[in-house]
């Protein structure tokens, strides 16, 4: 990467940060002694999406941490439903092209990008419909992935709650 792009990068982030309107509102879920809080704000200038965020903390804690941060171009509702207690130590999160799942309630969390993670085809305008993991782990994914070459949905599957996805076919 050279220097040039790093420091847009470095703006963006720094702009992004700087300009996140107050929490509009929240939603919190409580799974044993994980307490799960998505936030709801906005953009503030000239891009204006709905900006979510993802935290956590062990109950009785004070201190949100933040787990990522997904981005919708529209003002929509917190997708409440987006977030699932799989089994007593494992939960998930998703939403648009991200999927987040803590196997140890929380201690650690693997992050799946669609961004980042299929190839090939156009995963900038990829993004999550559905996701079911069950309780021992096995789940399926389908993703939209928009292709002029591709069938536009992708089916993944997984063994290990989600921490890895693996592509299966088109649909």
């Amino acid at each position: 990467m050279n220097r040039a792009t790093l420091q847009i990068l470095v703006t963006y982030t720094i702009l992004l940060t700087a300009c996140l309107g107050p929490v509009e509102e929240y939603h919190d879920e409580h799974f044993g002694l994980l307490e799960l809080r998505i936030e709801k704000r906005y953009e503030l200038g000239f891009m204006g999406h709905t900006v979510f965020i993802l935290k956590a903390r062990n109950s009785g804690d004070k201190k949100w941490d933040e787990v990522t941060t997904f981005l919708a171009d529209d003002p929509i509702d917190i997708p409440r439903d987006n977030l699932k207690l799989i089994n007593p130590k494992t939960v998930m999160f998703f939403f648009n092209e991200k999927f987040v799942v803590s196997t140890d309630l929380g201690g650690t969390w693997s992050l799946w990008d669609t961004t980042k993670d299929i190839k090939p085809g156009r995963p900038y305008a990829s993004w999550i419909k559905t996701v079911t993991v069950d309780e021992n782990g096995s789940g399926v994914m389908t993703v939209e992935c928009p292709s002029n070459t591709d069938p536009n949905t992708r089916l993944f599957n997984t063994v290990d709650s989600g921490k890895t996805w693996n592509f299966v076919k088109f649909q």
